[in-house]
């Protein structure tokens, strides 16, 4: 009876830290930063951001930065104001990463959010929007 009583309380109590725990890996809650824009077909860096472009060769300068909230990405260009809007929804939750199907205009692709760990450990989150023939990362 004991054994039991502590195995239920066991239980509950993961179940209330798991229930509370914020999901890391998600677009939301992040302050994300603009890297770059690649394009699929020819794997070249079209633009950077300034913080970016010493180490691509120095690409094309853009001011981008992005939000993702209530199931939509906004990416802004802070230099001129225009902002796209992009529809999301989760496809898959893969321990340290998330999948989400996006669709832009009627345009579909995807994106995901995962971590990048460099090798004196330490670690940023990285955010990857995949559509039209074009990569967009973002980090934090």
């Amino acid at each position: 009876m004991k054994k039991s009583l502590i195995v239920l309380i066991c239980i509950c109590l993961t179940a209330l830290c798991g229930c509370s725990a914020e999901n890391e890996f998600t677009a939301e809650n992040h302050s994300w930063k603009f890297a770059y824009v690649q394009s699929g077909e020819s794997g070249d860096i079209l633009y950077a951001s300034e913080e970016s472009q010493s180490v691509y060769d120095g690409e094309k300068v853009i001011d981008l930065s992005c939000t993702a909230e209530n199931g939509i990405i906004t990416i802004t260009n802070d230099s001129t104001g225009e902002a796209w809007k992009i529809a999301y929804t989760v496809n898959n939750t893969l321990g340290e990463s998330t999948v989400y199907d996006i669709t832009y205009n009627g345009i579909s692709g995807n994106a995901a959010v995962g971590k990048t760990t460099y090798l004196d450990e330490s670690f940023e989150y990285t955010f990857v929007i995949v559509i039209d023939g074009y990569s967009l990362c973002f980090t934090d």
